[in-house]
């Protein structure tokens, strides 16, 4: 009387004899399994203290136990090949003791595989004159009393032929580029682990069956009959703390297009996952009907793929977005300049940003923030090249900016990319964006044209050429110095007159203009602006006649020219050629100088003279023109008129041990002269004739 035991039933919950097919009761006429093997294991236990086998109509029993907490345990042999529930899975329910008889009770806790695991029943507390009464026991063959007697631990089994299943993945739909919220899953998407979900009958609001992602985000239910389904995921994984907290639902409208998980996300779409969940698309299971090229790779159970649809698919990403735009405002700079960049962060998705933190890059330690220049606020890091700004919170749609000033060390040229990154951090994690911009450091540039604007070659004298000069800055710089020089032969040009006036107008064939930019009459007194021209007009007179092959050059020079931030310019010349022919106002057909006993005789021929005043005689004592003194002035005998003539002046302040070179220089009746020579003689007894001769040129008025 102070022992006990406990049974009863293995059978095949088929629907056989008007049954219900894996209903978990024994129905109709489904006959019992036999030759199960069972095991029968005290609690905490892992070796089995007693093992029995079902009989030819499916019962066992263990009887004369010791009162006690006991399982019983089918093996996993028993559902291996050639085992006597090879193919069967356990049929619907739970493992719960319901204190019912075979009749209505299914104890077997589930298991996914029963061919590896076996599976055991619910524990058993059993006690002398403590079990339940009433309970079949008709096979029973022990002697103990009803309530000594636990006949309620029953095990259910099927074959899945006619069964189905459903599943499979919940993802997170954040792959990279297109990839994110395309409602497929691609290669560099991971599944969502640890989601609840729940399978329901169609039109019923209490779910069946419950189960969880696995780490891969794969969920299955099955051995399920036959009928129509929808999957739900709770709210509960949407609320703070769940696995999908502040995720939505990735595009798709919930439609089933029987494809598999890589291409089809049947989430029906609602605006409050944490307050509503999200269902699938109805599922309408058959056996034998189902999608044959669904992907089955994760699926557990032994039905055949026809009986199984793997395209319960659920797909969410976050709506997180951050945009970095990174702006300079002048593309191309010189250095030492002042340089604006501009960092703008936009939150473009529905989850504030707990914090937001830009880092920028300058493109070299040669680059150098201007301390103080940061707007709205200072970095809170500058360790060049590196400046940090800590932001703080950035509500959806929300924009933020920040501006900052750089310069860049002279002489550092080239282009250069400015690097910017920006970090918003909230709850599940940190979005990141970049952005760059290129700049272009130059040094100042100017651009120097020279040209002849117009020839006055008629037969009046005196004769002019008329230059432009013009100077562009083509820069992105204002040049605040601009030296400039004139260079020209005096041997046939004679400088009139330039606007703006040179510093000096000797006519040493130099002229300089020591700043363009200074004020008046030396310059334009004012600086010299990106795209502007400075122009200016040089008027010089033909001193001696230019007729091919003859020409004579001018040049312009820009040297040493710089910008407001002391960056140097670049030194640009440009030189016109004069080819044209221009006569003076005198055509010389020659100039001689031979020593006689107490002078030197002078000698000169004109072909013809047009206005000309007269000949100034200047000597010196070597070749140098600048040396020479006047010592006579020749009035011309043609007195202005159209004429050719000899010339002939004694310079008797001559020294007989003492060389000279001598110059002509016809002057007109406008004042302009034109120099010719030098004629040189030697000393006493090395007496040398120097003569000039020039092609003779006859015009007409």
């Amino acid at each position: 009387n102070e022992l006990v035991a406990l049974g009863n039933v293995v059978w095949f919950d088929t629907g056989a004899g008007g049954g219900i097919a894996n209903n978990g009761i024994q129905d109709g006429t489904e006959s019992g399994a036999a030759g199960v093997e069972m095991q029968l294991f005290r609690q905490g236990e892992t070796t089995p203290i007693l093992t029995t086998t079902t009989d030819a109509s499916g019962y066992y029993t263990f009887d004369l136990l010791l009162p006690g907490t006991y399982y019983v345990h089918i093996p996993a042999s028993e559902f291996q090949v050639g085992g006597p529930l090879y193919g069967y899975v356990s049929s619907l329910g739970n493992g719960s003791d319901e204190t019912s008889d075979q009749d209505r009770d299914e104890n077997g806790v589930d298991q996914p595989d029963l061919a590896t695991t076996g599976i055991s029943s619910t524990l058993y507390i059993l006690q002398p004159d403590s079990e339940r009464t009433g309970e079949d026991q008709s096979n029973y063959t022990g002697v103990l009393d009803d309530d000594n007697v636990n006949f309620t631990d029953d095990f259910g089994f099927y074959r899945p032929n006619s069964l189905v299943a459903l599943g499979n993945l919940v993802w997170l739909d954040t792959g990279a580029g297109d990839h994110t919220n395309n409602g497929i899953f691609d290669a560099d998407e991971v599944g969502a682990a640890g989601v609840t979900v729940t399978l329901y009958i169609s039109g019923q609001a209490t779910p069946i069956l419950t189960t969880t992602t696995d780490i891969s985000g794969y969920y299955q239910f099955d051995n399920l009959n036959p009928g129509t389904y929808i999957v739900r995921l709770p709210a509960e994984n949407f609320q703070p703390g769940g696995p999908l907290e502040l995720y939505i639902s990735s595009i798709g409208n919930g439609n089933d297009e029987f494809t598999d998980q890589d291409g089809d996300e049947n989430g029906v779409d609602q605006p409050a996952l944490a307050t509503t969940g999200i269902s699938s698309t109805v599922y309408v299971l058959q056996p034998g009907t189902e999608p044959i090229t669904d992907d089955e790779s994760s699926y557990t159970g032994v039905l055949t793929n026809a009986n199984v649809n793997f395209t319960a698919d659920f797909g969410f990403y976050l709506d997180v977005g951050l945009v970095l735009d990174k702006q300079v405002l002048v593309g191309v700079a010189v250095p030492n300049a002042p340089v604006t960049y501009v960092l703008q962060v936009t939150n473009t998705g529905t989850i504030p940003f707990d914090a937001v933190t830009i880092t920028d890059t300058l493109p070299t330690t040669d680059f150098h923030y201007v301390a103080g220049s940061s707007s709205p606020v200072e970095p809170d890091v500058v360790s060049e090249p590196v400046l940090v700004w800590h932001l703080g919170r950035l509500d959806a749609g929300q924009r933020i900016s920040v501006s900052f000033v750089v310069t860049v060390t002279k002489g550092v040229l080239g282009l250069f990319q400015n690097v910017a990154l920006s970090e918003g951090e909230f709850p599940r994690g940190t979005v990141t964006d970049t952005d760059d911009i290129p700049i272009s450091i130059q040094d100042p540039a100017i651009v120097l044209h020279k040209q002849i604007e117009s020839f006055d070659d008629d037969m009046i004298a005196p004769n002019f050429v008329t230059f432009t000069i013009d100077i562009t800055n083509v820069g992105v710089s204002v040049i605040d110095f601009l030296p400039m020089w004139d260079l020209y032969d005096p041997t046939y040009l004679a400088f009139v007159q330039a606007t703006p006036a040179p510093d000096d107008s000797i006519n040493d064939g130099n002229l300089r203009w020591s700043d363009l930019t200074s004020a008046a009459p030396y310059g334009f007194g004012h600086n010299l602006m990106p795209g502007d021209v400075f122009h200016i007009v040089t008027v010089f007179s033909v001193t001696q006649d230019l007729q091919p092959p003859i020409t004579t050059t001018n040049t312009a020079r820009v040297e040493g020219a710089t910008d407001i931030e002391d960056n140097d310019a670049n030194q640009d010349e440009d030189t016109v050629i004069i080819t044209q022919t221009i006569p003076s106002a005198v055509n010389l057909l020659s100039f001689s100088a031979s020593r006689e006993e107490t002078s030197v005789l002078l000698s000169w021929q004109t072909a013809v003279e047009v206005d000309n005043f007269g000949f100034r005689i200047l000597r010196a004592t070597g070749p140098d023109f600048t040396l020479a003194s006047e010592i006579a002035f020749v009035p011309s005998v043609c007195h202005g008129n159209l004429c050719g003539a000899s010339y002939a002046y004694h310079d008797q302040t001559a020294s007989p041990d003492q060389a000279y070179w001598y110059w002509l220089a016809d002057v007109d009746t406008s004042g302009n002269e034109t120099i010719h020579g030098p004629a040189q003689v030697g000393v006493e007894g090395l007496a040398v004739r120097h003569e000039i001769y020039l092609p003779l040129v006859l015009r007409g008025r």
